[in-house]
């Protein structure tokens, strides 16, 4: 359906495109058009990889490459890989794709498994103070939670957490002993995130970046103490969106007869399955 069918043989490695396809389903872009392609033969190539540190990774997670599906990847390949960036270096991440013997590759998997570990914890103790926390901030339109010693690698985590827990655009920041403040947010998609942190005063950011649903920023010493007041103000005058209807829309009613190789077959040709093209509901 792509055009000539793809064959995986000696040497792939070096087209790269198994990468291709762990950056495609990383990053939770859109699996239309070229992402749709790059995500089918990224994961055809994945699904033969060779590379030691991933088949490394994939017997400490239990996953069969042979059977490998996207959910895999987005949710089990891909944290432990960002785990390198958010509690220690990305080079960790790379040692482990490159690693060219068996020694290398299982040190890194190792490594890599045990700060994502860490990861979960930190993000659960983070989220235990930002639930205690909304307590007292149930009539703000806008969450802004922080900490000093917040680590800014995992500040998305939280707020993505937050933004999906209390339905609400979430700020979260943390210092974690550098010099300037920094901090990440992410939309419930009422408002769009650049156009609010454009409202705000000038001197409000050092600076700031970003798209409609997720963003950064950092911001002083000084001006942090402002920033809450100055952000739910900005919020009442930042156009708002009519959010999406939250009904559950179910593709077919099928029978358990239906659940049959032909039926799987079929539902599995819409493969790759993820942003924008979901797997489909099915009810019995």
């Amino acid at each position: 359906k792509y055009g000539k069918e793809f064959e995986v043989h000696e040497g792939y490695e070096k087209w790269l495109l198994d990468m291709v396809g762990i950056a495609t389903l990383a990053d939770m872009v859109p699996l239309l058009g070229e992402n749709r392609v790059f995500a089918y033969f990224g994961m055809k190539v994945l699904k033969k990889t060779k590379r030691l540190g991933l088949l490394k990774l994939f017997r400490k997670t239990n996953l069969k490459p042979h059977n490998l599906q996207e959910e895999d990847v987005t949710f089990t390949i891909c944290p432990r890989l960002n785990a390198a960036g958010r509690m220690d270096h990305p080079s960790y991440a790379f040692k482990l794709l490159a690693a060219d013997n068996d020694t290398d590759a299982g040190t890194y998997a190792d490594y890599l498994t045990k700060i994502n570990n860490e990861r979960k914890t930190l993000v659960a103790t983070m989220m235990r103070s930002v639930n205690k926390e909304a307590k007292t901030k149930e009539d703000k339109s806008v969450i802004f939670v922080g900490d000093t010693t917040w680590r800014a690698g995992v500040l998305g985590l939280v707020a993505g957490k937050i933004t999906d827990q209390f339905n609400k655009p979430a700020f979260v920041w943390g210092l974690e002993g550098g010099e300037v403040i920094k901090g990440s947010c992410r939309s419930s998609g009422e408002v769009n995130l650049v156009d609010l942190m454009t409202l705000l005063p000038q001197e409000s950011l050092i600076e700031f970046g970003g798209h409609e649903m997720a963003g950064g920023f950092s911001v002083s010493r000084e001006q942090i103490h402002f920033l809450e007041e100055r952000l739910q103000e900005a919020y009442k005058k930042c156009p708002k969106k009519d959010m999406e209807d939250k009904s559950i829309f179910v593709d077919a009613h099928l029978s358990l007869d239906d659940v049959n190789k032909e039926v799987f077959n079929e539902v599995n040709s819409l493969a790759p399955f993820g942003v924008a093209n979901p797997k489909p509901i099915f009810s019995f």
